[in-house]
């Protein structure tokens, strides 16, 4: 692709594409927070990312909720697993491969085991937004209304057989892997948090 440097001289030859303000600002944040020695290099792993999770997303539809559900009674007692069991386990119940193979993507997870419960959250909060029973938030620009849906979203995946409720340590738990992942979320709140209770 060739760069275009020709100057543009009137109102008329400019024309914004419409999703165009939001991937700047996802990846001004993440410059942001980064503070990367070299932009030059993070944009172009960044928007790398970005291409490879738009390549995915049409060849891995998201998990349903009955899915993950299905997965997490399967797994409720397992702290670690290899990976590939733990893709075994998600298609015998439907998941994708390739909605599988986004999480380990975009998160860069190592190749030794890992806890099933974050794999999980992962996949609910790279789907949550598509559920229908959550479309009231399905803005996709109130983030807050995002971490609403996700948070009900856990609920109803990891309190499935308790009726949407979790121990407080599972819930810490989980709300750890999302701080680990989310910079929107402190680990100090969570800290502050698992102390005052």
């Amino acid at each position: 692709m060739d760069l275009d440097y020709d100057p543009i001289y009137c109102v008329e030859q400019i024309q914004i594409p419409p999703a165009l303000p939001d991937i700047l600002k996802g990846f001004a944040k993440e410059a942001i927070r980064s503070q990367p020695p070299c932009l030059h290099e993070f944009a172009c792993t960044y928007f790398q990312r970005l291409l490879a999770t738009a390549k995915l997303d049409a060849t891995a539809p998201p998990p349903t909720l009955a899915q993950l559900q299905a997965v997490w009674v399967d797994l409720k007692d397992t702290e670690s697993m290899n990976p590939e069991t733990l893709r075994e386990i998600c298609a015998s119940h439907g998941i994708a491969s390739a909605a599988f193979s986004k999480v380990f993507q975009l998160i860069e997870f190592p190749s030794d085991p890992v806890d099933p419960k974050e794999i999980l959250v992962l996949l609910v909060t790279t789907t949550a937004k598509s559920w229908e029973w959550c479309s009231f938030c399905n803005t996709g620009s109130d983030s807050r209304m995002s971490f609403v849906a996700v948070i009900d979203a856990l609920f109803k995946v990891f309190g499935h057989k308790t009726g949407g409720k979790m121990s407080v340590p599972l819930f810490f738990k989980i709300l750890f892997f999302m701080a680990k992942r989310d910079r929107d979320i402190s680990p100090q709140t969570v800290s502050d948090l698992t102390k005052s209770l």
